[in-house]
């Protein structure tokens, strides 16, 4: 039977954690420089040269992370769900600038479009620790001491903007969003090109079938190509005005 979960919003939310006498631990944003092993934000050794295809966003208008960003949704080719988002600087000149013959050296850059980089993953420690802004004296506007991760991009391009389909998760759990659609007491979320079926027992819900909804769960095979299978999922309505007179559960995202 269907798992039907009323929510606009599931965000997960990490808090470090740590006692002085545990070894450190790595964690994917570094966020303490006392606490954690540094590791990467792309998840290939720093210094690899990687490919990257995602969403190019403005950082926060303070800090060390700002100027453009990009959300990334494909790492090497592979689909990634994991909310990375990494700041990009160019390894040489600017994005847009013009080359001696006239031609691009890298892209102009425009928010909420989609890009491919070429480039590698590097960073430094930035920000001052704690017990020398306190023995210092100087009161200076700064940030903790952390180490701000850059993605050094050498090679870019605008692309097509990616929507994730079944086929880039098979055997991984992954958010996947479509149509309801009942077909033969059958439950599916559908697109143009694929199908996903969430309930072979029992058919969408009147009040959800062709409506916009999520699925999230492991992506499976069927023996037909265009056909998959939603294992241990859980769905829901995605736009606000399908729920009237629904229950909604909101959660709110802590420490971006």
């Amino acid at each position: 039977m269907q798992r039907f979960l009323f929510l606009t919003s599931a965000l997960l939310v990490w808090t470090p954690v740590g006692r002085a006498e545990d070894k450190p631990q790595n964690a994917p944003d570094a966020k303490s420089a006392w606490e954690y092993r540094l590791t990467p934000k792309l998840r290939e050794p720093l210094g690899s040269v990687v490919t990257v295809q995602g969403v190019v966003v403005e950082g926060p208008s303070k800090g060390f992370e700002d100027g453009p960003n990009v959300r990334v949704q494909r790492i090497n080719g592979r689909a990634r769900q994991d909310d990375i988002q990494i700041r990009i600087t160019p390894y040489f000149a600017d994005f847009g600038a013009q080359g001696t013959g006239g031609g691009h050296l890298l892209p102009r850059l425009a928010s909420g479009k989609t890009f491919e980089f070429e480039g590698y993953e590097t960073g430094g420690f930035v920000g001052v620790p704690p017990e020398a802004f306190k023995r210092a004296g100087v009161p200076l506007q700064t940030s903790g001491f952390h180490f701000s991760h850059v993605y050094k991009v050498y090679k870019a391009k605008k692309i097509e903007a990616i929507h994730w389909s079944p086929s880039d998760f098979i055997d991984r759990e992954a958010l996947i969003e479509g149509r309801a659609a009942s077909q033969n007491k059958t439950a599916y979320i559908v697109a143009d090109d694929w199908q996903l079926l969430v309930d072979p027992d029992s058919p969408w819900p009147k009040h959800v079938d062709e409506k916009t909804v999520e699925g999230i769960g492991m992506i499976r095979k069927t023996d037909k190509p265009k056909i998959f299978r939603l294992e241990k999922g859980t769905t829901r309505l995605v736009k606000l005005r399908d729920q009237l007179g629904q229950n909604v559960r909101f959660e709110v995202q802590h420490g971006v």
